[in-house]
């Protein structure tokens, strides 16, 4: 990657408009870079049509097993109402069924189909080749650094509402 032009204003003495002016980089850069994986793993044909939503149900199940849908919920980080469009999507596909839940009688179980089975491990196949391309230009910890960053950021900025 070529070296970014200082374009940052002057420094001042409690470094707010330097700051100010990283975050809003930085802001750029996640997003472009976002979606620049995103547009690639779309055209590897990792996702099941229902975008990133639906490799992360997909591959939760595979890792953890049948799952009822407030769990898979919680895991994923989204509302129960987005997940369920996204099992229906992925039912309607035949790659997810559901099951009866012997600890819950109306909280059913989600779980993987022999077909999702098949194509889940297809489809992480391509997932997991393209991060291998990633592999020479950064290390894990660099990742991990970027990341805690991020994490901090998204908190810091949540506890201001």
């Amino acid at each position: 990657m070529a070296p970014r032009k200082d374009k940052s204003p002057s420094t001042t003495q409690n470094n707010l408009p330097d700051i100010a002016y990283e975050l809003e980089t930085l802001a750029r850069e996640v997003g472009r870079s976002y979606y620049a994986v995103k547009k690639f793993l779309y055209d590897y044909d990792v996702f099941f049509g229902e975008g990133f939503g639906g490799f992360r149900t997909m591959a939760i199940i595979a890792r953890r097993g049948p799952i009822t849908m407030p769990r898979l919920a919680e895991y994923l980080n989204c509302s129960r109402q987005y997940l369920q469009q996204q099992a229906t999507s992925l039912i309607d596909k035949g790659f997810l069924k559901t099951l009866e839940n012997p600890a819950h009688k109306r909280s059913k179980l989600l779980a993987l189909t022999e077909k999702g089975k098949r194509e889940f491990r297809k489809r992480r196949g391509r997932y997991l080749e393209f991060y291998a391309t990633l592999e020479d230009q950064f290390t894990a910890n660099e990742v991990s650094n970027a990341t805690e960053v991020l994490s901090r950021l998204r908190d810091q900025l949540q506890s201001l509402d």
